[in-house]
């Protein structure tokens, strides 16, 4: 019997196999012990989806398995009741073999009680558990109720046996007595407490032609449930009085990405994968509404949720795409992965579909091809070593920022119409190349720019590659060479920041931009709720901050932050084991667009005494974007401004947000043109301070506090200091700052957030984050520089 179970097992494992040594131990006596006979079945898997929605099995699917041949351990605890509060009694007994043999005297013995008794039954821990002493029921379910794990290999427990490898699952289960006594028996029936999952995979688009040429790569779970389970059937339906719960925390969500397994033959054949899934019961979703389909259950996906990504490329550029698809009972709104249950997805590509109504499509090729205008772009690198990634970023920006309004995309005429050198059309060939370049590879090398700018040559020991055309969507007479992209690779582990520019024949910078190259991805749809601060999205979280701005009807009631600078390189919030200057990102100078470096003084400052030039030190500072401007003893660079090119009244010194909006322009709605934030993210405000209500008071009562243990550091509790495990610790470096010229460090008590009108910084004298930033003493430092958190742009 047992050579059957294992036959069966083999294909599914992997890891090596380990001896068992554990000698079998009795309990220690906590009162009078009476022998209970014992008795364990192994419960049926069940099937979990819809019949109309895969095929059925049964399992055990050999016709001779036997359930003692899939026990190898027994493990048993007493608990003295059956609410939260029962309390361990005696100690946990264990044996290293089953079935037991009595005629040696082996058997299990619970303490006597004439009260209601809860006995807990697993299988196969393969040791004893690391519980607290006199720990409840209670705490154990909530607490101590799981192995955590990081791999698939590791839901399975492996053991010799001579020449043979036996695998066994862990199980689980519990008895509650009304008391216990020496007539006592158990027989118990034990749950995996794992599903097995079978996606059968068929790939019918290999053959086709254009885009609708599909070939599968590869076949990952992701988000999978580190806690593996010890027993999973308490429920207050099924007359318990306590139910199992598998909560998921924001802070810590203890998920893992499964490896991939390649797909073996793109020849429509159906490839099967099978996989022992931990439980993760994450609910229903938000795609309730009733025309919903299996084309949104991605959009209304839960935190935490089991998935399957298949990795695929299209066309005949190969351009990367990924399917994505939940797991759950059903295919339009059911999250939960419960344990003992069997669930089989039949998965058939025709072609390529269609990312636009269908949640389940990530085309990276089209997504990588950004469609609208910013001044940073965020780069995230592939997830798998030794893959690229290449994204094309428009250069549209420069037309509409110089050329006359109504002229080839021109909207603020900053050359004013009449200057050939700087009025641009289609058939106007750029040069771009890097400013500065510090991207890094993951072994800590920096990237070569003739790596990362496609199509590059070198120049004077520059990479430059040539372009011509700055409208993507032109429809006009053919122009020759016309491509308004700049184009920028990057390899799987990189890391880093970047400034590229355009510039024209002359050699005149026409714009810039900051390039992010980041595994952080704040982009993920999530939804808020109410008293929950972080939300876990690739490679780090967004936040959401505790006052009322960001309650209902506040400016900010569906808003999210960014849980870093812009720029930064290293996670922020719990991971605290990176070097806290990886965590600054970049200093930022009110109404200007690009990033400035930390801790140093760029270029010899340039200083502009008559506020009758404002209108040419924007155009200075595009054409100079590594040079901070002094503004004198008024420490304001813009002078003033000239319409419609700046004003210190505008949001973020753009008067043409409010004259004429944006929209249609390449530029987003309700956001500066100057504005430093990538894609669908914007300096907050104005309005509200984001982060107002955070107190210094003393013990749990305080919410914010400084650290030094990480490098100076504000920590902020937006859910208090006592509750900070559940509700999370948003992470905010302190550094320094330039203003008049000087630079300042300066550890504020505060977490307040500077607002993007001029006229708004001039009233807060505290800057944001706990570190000083664009104003001094409520002076007029318009010239200041400091970081910035973007909010997202909804």
């Amino acid at each position: 019997m047992k050579n059957r179970l294992s036959i069966f097992l083999l294909p599914l494992l992997l890891g090596a196999c380990t001896q068992l040594i554990d000698p079998p131990v009795r309990p220690v006596e906590d009162g009078e012990t009476v022998p209970v006979a014992l008795t364990l079945n192994v419960a049926a898997v069940e099937d979990g989806m819809p019949g109309s929605k895969a095929d059925i099995y049964y399992e055990p699917e050999d016709p001779g398995y036997d359930a003692d041949a899939a026990i190898k351990t027994v493990l048993l605890l007493q608990f003295d009741g059956e609410d939260a509060d029962a309390e361990l009694i005696g100690q946990q007994q264990y044996y290293d073999h089953w079935p037991l043999v009595a005629a040696q005297g082996e058997g299990f013995a619970l303490v006597a009680r004439s009260t209601p008794q809860t006995v807990v039954v697993i299988a196969n821990s393969f040791g004893y558990l690391p519980l607290t002493d006199h720990t409840t029921l209670g705490n154990f379910l909530e607490n101590e109720n799981y192995r955590e794990i990081s791999s698939l290999a590791s839901v399975w427990h492996d053991v010799e046996n001579g020449d043979d490898c036996y695998h066994y699952l862990q199980m689980g289960g519990h008895y509650t007595f009304d008391s216990v006594t020496a007539s006592t028996a158990m027989n118990l029936t034990l749950r995996r407490n794992c599903a097995k999952v079978v996606i059968n995979v068929k790939n019918e688009a290999f053959d086709k032609t254009g885009d609708n040429k599909v070939i599968i790569e590869d076949v990952q779970l992701f988000n999978v449930n580190a806690k593996h389970y010890y027993v999973t059937d308490f429920a207050t339906d099924a007359g318990d009085a306590i139910d199992f719960r598998d909560p998921f925390s924001n802070v810590r969500p203890m998920r893992f990405d499964a490896s991939a397994d390649a797909f073996a033959s793109n020849d429509g054949t159906v490839q099967s994968f099978a996989y022992y899934v931990p439980a993760n019961l994450r609910g229903q979703g938000s795609n309730t509404d009733a025309s919903a389909t299996q084309k949104g259950k991605n959009l209304g996906a839960p935190l935490g949720a089991t998935g399957v990504r298949i990795y695929a490329h299209y066309g005949d550029d190969s351009k990367p795409i990924v399917y994505i698809y939940y797991l759950g009972g059903d295919l339009v709104n059911d999250f939960d992965v419960k344990p003992n249950y069997k669930y089989t997805y039949n998965i058939t590509l025709s072609g390529k579909g269609t990312p636009a109504n269908d949640y389940r499509i990530e085309d990276l090729g089209d997504r990588l091809t950004f469609k609208v205008d910013a001044n940073c772009y965020m780069l995230q690198p592939p997830l798998r070593a030794g893959e690229f990634l290449t994204y094309a970023i428009p250069v549209r920006r420069a037309a509409v920022f110089w050329n006359p309004p109504g002229y080839n995309l021109g909207v603020y005429g900053a050359a004013g119409g009449d200057n050939e050198v700087l009025t641009l059309n289609e058939s106007t060939p750029w040069t771009a190349a890097f400013v500065w370049n510090e991207i890094y590879r993951e072994d800590g090398t920096k990237a070569d720019a003739g790596d990362l700018l496609v199509g590059s040559v070198e120049d004077n020991g520059a990479y430059v590659v040539s372009g011509k055309g700055f409208d993507p969507q032109y429809a006009g007479d053919p122009v020759a060479g016309h491509d308004p992209y700049i184009r920028i690779r990057v390899q799987a582990g990189m890391k880093g920041n970047a400034l590229v520019a355009v510039r024209n024949a002359e050699g005149i910078i026409l714009w810039s931009w900051h390039i992010w190259v980041t595994d952080y991805n704040p982009d993920m749809e999530v939804a808020p709720v109410a008293g929950t601060y972080v939300y876990p999205v690739p490679g780090g979280a967004v936040h959401r901050y505790n006052n009322s701005y960001w309650a209902a009807g506040g400016v900010y009631e569906h808003a999210f932050i960014m849980d870093r600078n812009l720029g930064a390189t290293a996670e922020t919030g719990n991971n605290r084991g990176v070097g806290v200057n990886a965590s600054w990102g970049f200093h930022y100078v009110w109404g200007r667009k690009d990033p400035f470096m930390t801790r140093t003084k760029w270029t010899t400052p340039v200083n502009w005494p008559d506020a009758s030039e404002g209108g040419y030190n924007i155009t200075y500072s595009v054409h100079h974007p590594t040079t901070w401007l002094d503004g004198g003893a008024g420490n304001r660079w813009t002078k003033g401004g000239v319409f419609p090119l700046s004003d210190d009244a505008a949001v973020w010194n753009d008067p043409k947000l409010i004259a004429v909006g944006h929209g249609g322009d390449g530029c987003e709605a309700n956001k500066s043109i100057y504005d430093p934030c990538p894609p669908g993210w914007k300096v907050p405000g104005p309005g509200a301070a984001l982060t107002g209500g955070f107190t210094t008071a003393s013990g749990d009562a305080r919410t914010v506090e400084y650290t030094s243990s990480y490098g100076e550091a504000r920590l902020c509790y937006p859910g208090g200091y006592d509750n900070r495990a559940t509700k999370g610790t948003i992470f905010f470096p302190v550094q320094d700052t330039f203003f008049l010229g000087a630079r300042v460090q300066r550890n504020d008590s505060s977490c307040n957030y500077p607002l993007s009108s001029h006229s708004e910084m001039l009233n807060v004298a505290k800057n944001r984050f706990g570190v000083i930033g664009f104003i001094e003493n409520g002076g007029n430092n318009q010239s200041g520089t400091g970081p910035v958190r973007c909010v997202r742009n909804r």
